[in-house]
């Protein structure tokens, strides 16, 4: 089967079908395609040179599928390889004149999420040579990876060159920090310059991932991730599916910042209760969004009560926040639709509140008021 991705590009089309949906069936080591994985993988590269843009997008997405479904055992020296190959691929791509501007945005889409998946699929190996080779290879792909946010002038390519970027944040962790001047640059143009919503819900994540991975180190670069954000929190063109994870983000952000992010909180707030009022007018075939809005919302006052718990000025910092978030509560207790995750969520905010307010003076003050809405988790 494997020669056929030779043949016209109408047949290797079929033969990618043929091994997408047969890669998908791949549980381990042993299974149908083990023994050939090499050469399927090298058949398809080699697939992938075609002037067909038909096949070129079939071999390319289905090389993703390959090496997403195989174990990392069964691929592990050609993923190295394809590593190699795809990095030498997007700075050759980079490098095409701008006659072939359409060629380009197309093979810089595919090539980075061919990155995206080689990234995650070697930093899942249990084994620190095979996660060593990222690290070494950091360097190059952020460098190239600058570059294509540079040049590109479409959303796909910039959903999968920040993907790439998200899977390397978790591969190297900490030492992820020396890119992140550039990387707020990137950021931010991207928030500005690209109105599809899948554009923002995949850079926010990133940034998530980013918050999660340097935590305190995080520090340094607060504002150059906070102000886009916060700026497009409260733009008019913010698409109602990305409040969620923005706010989820605002959390992630919070509890690595720490105290530092106590100076952020006023302007945060009003967004935040402007949500929490739009959660009550959610109609009922929007209750699956809703409840993920909600706990969202919770994860942000979460993150903001964990992180600030520490600060001096908590009378000024964490104590206005209390009112809006048990006036939210209320909403959530009335709420026939809420499900065990929004109920879980509000569980552990109100545990977040209790040992941040421990260090200060108004705990009890504080529950006092509103044990009653508390019994009713």
């Amino acid at each position: 089967m494997i020669h056929f991705l030779l043949d016209s590009p109408e047949v290797a089309v079929r033969v990618c079908e043929v091994i997408y949906h047969l890669a998908q069936q791949e549980t381990s080591s042993s299974s149908v395609l083990a023994p050939y994985l090499k050469d399927i993988i090298t058949s398809l590269i080699a697939a992938a040179e075609t002037t067909d843009a038909k096949l070129r997008s079939a071999a390319y997405e289905t090389l993703q599928e390959v090496i997403r479904c195989s174990s990392i055992e069964s691929i592990q020296e050609i993923t190295h390889y394809c590593l190699t190959v795809f990095l030498n691929k997007l700075e050759q791509t980079i490098k095409l004149s701008s006659e072939d501007s359409e060629k380009q945005g197309d093979l810089l889409a595919l090539i980075c999420g061919v990155v995206h998946v080689i990234t995650q699929k070697l930093n899942s190996c249990t084994i620190n040579e095979t996660k060593d080779v990222i690290s070494k290879a950091a360097d190059q792909i952020m460098k190239l990876l600058f570059q294509v946010f540079i040049i590109c002038k479409r959303p796909a390519v910039y959903e999968n060159a920040m993907l790439a970027i998200g899977a390397l944040v978790c591969a190297t962790g900490k030492q992820f920090e020396q890119y992140m001047k550039e990387f707020c640059d990137c950021f931010r143009t991207g928030l500005e310059n690209f109105e599809e919503y899948k554009t923002d819900f995949v850079s926010i994540g990133v940034v998530s991932d980013i918050c999660r991975a340097l935590d305190y180190k995080v520090v340094r670069f607060l504002d150059g991730i906070y102000l886009p954000l916060i700026g497009k929190l409260y733009s008019k063109d913010l698409h109602w599916s990305v409040r969620s994870q923005m706010f989820s983000c605002f959390g992630d952000m919070a509890l690595a910042a720490g105290v530092h992010f106590e100076h952020k909180v006023d302007y945060l707030m009003p967004g935040m209760e402007a949500a929490a009022k739009k959660c009550a007018q959610i109609d009922e075939e929007m209750v699956e969004y809703g409840n993920q809005l909600k706990v969202c919302i919770f994860k942000a006052y979460s993150g903001i009560l964990q992180g600030c718990k520490r600060s001096k000025y908590q009378d000024m910092v964490l104590v206005p926040i209390v009112p809006p978030l048990f006036n939210f509560i209320k909403l959530v207790v009335k709420d026939a639709n809420r499900d065990k995750s929004v109920v879980g969520a509000a569980v552990v905010v109100l545990g977040d509140l209790a040992d941040a307010l421990a260090l200060g003076p108004n705990v009890k003050e504080v529950f006092k008021d509103h044990l009653p809405i508390c019994s009713e988790f």
